[in-house]
């Protein structure tokens, strides 16, 4: 702090000092190396019910004595529900169309698409289950284990979920390392059948329709009956429809022709 000779006073940080927030702490741990990889796929079973998760660790060091444990999250993505918005009423460009005005702009937004909304995790603790992998390594093999176990009662579609994969020090906890692996879903599974320009995902409740163009959407109820219809400029258009379940036939009409697919509410 200096006085200017007029009586205003002045702070003036330390050229040395620097500013720790949320942001730079994230940053620097992302620049650190780490001593091992771990990469991962998931397959779900034909029923639906079962994950099977191979894992793949590869350690740039020879090293022992180790405590490896490996543990999973299941998230799943489209679950329609609802936002607030505390700044539906301010006008400022950074809140784009969350802000007054906007396409978002309204103290309550519904419905609302979440994604990576973790329903379930797999471990015997916190930080994994251990001696699904060896106590010595040699630096860069290979090294496979398996996860198997139950899709959570919690998820709601789950064609639509993804893993994340962790590999902690079971010694001290420390996590090492962490993949995501993207869901396999088998034919037979009733829920999306994707095909360009349109893509439709079930949701909790509803759809979420993604087109390259304008559409005309119509989502009609296993007994011929129209649940809900809307149209989009193109992009994603979420149709909501929480009173209904089973299965429901999407109609998106483009200007390429008609693309009907089913879809397991």
């Amino acid at each position: 702090m200096y006085d200017d000779g007029q009586g205003n006073y002045e702070f003036t940080a330390p050229e040395s000092s620097t500013m720790r927030t949320w942001q730079t702490v994230v940053a620097g741990e992302m620049e650190k190396a780490t001593e091992a990889e771990v990469t991962a796929t998931a397959s779900l079973s034909a029923d639906g019910k079962r994950y099977t998760v191979p894992c793949q660790v590869r350690y740039a060091m020879n090293a022992s004595d180790l405590n490896l444990k490996l543990f999973a999250v299941v998230l799943e993505n489209g679950l329609v529900g609802y936002q607030s918005n505390g700044y539906s009423a301010v006008s400022h460009p950074n809140l784009g169309e969350w802000g007054k005005g906007g396409r978002y702009g309204s103290p309550t937004v519904s419905p609302y698409a979440f994604d990576h909304v973790v329903r379930g995790w797999e471990g015997a603790t916190f930080t994994g289950t251990a001696e699904l992998l060896p106590t010595e390594v040699i630096a860069g093999e290979n090294y496979l284990s398996e996860l198997q176990f139950d899709v959570p009662a919690t998820v709601s579609h789950p064609e639509n979920t993804e893993l994340v994969v962790m590999l902690f020090d079971g010694n001290t906890d420390r996590l090492i390392n962490a993949c995501k692996a993207s869901l396999d879903t088998p034919e037979g599974i009733d829920g999306v059948e994707a095909s360009a320009p349109v893509r439709i995902v079930p949701l909790s409740g509803g759809v979420q329709v993604n087109t390259a163009e304008a559409a005309t959407v119509q989502l009609f109820a296993a007994d011929g009956r129209l649940l809900r219809t809307a149209t989009t400029a193109g992009g994603i258009l979420t149709l909501c429809c929480p009173g209904y379940k089973g299965v429901a036939v999407v109609k998106v009409t483009t200007a390429q022709g008609v693309e009907v697919q089913k879809a397991q509410l």
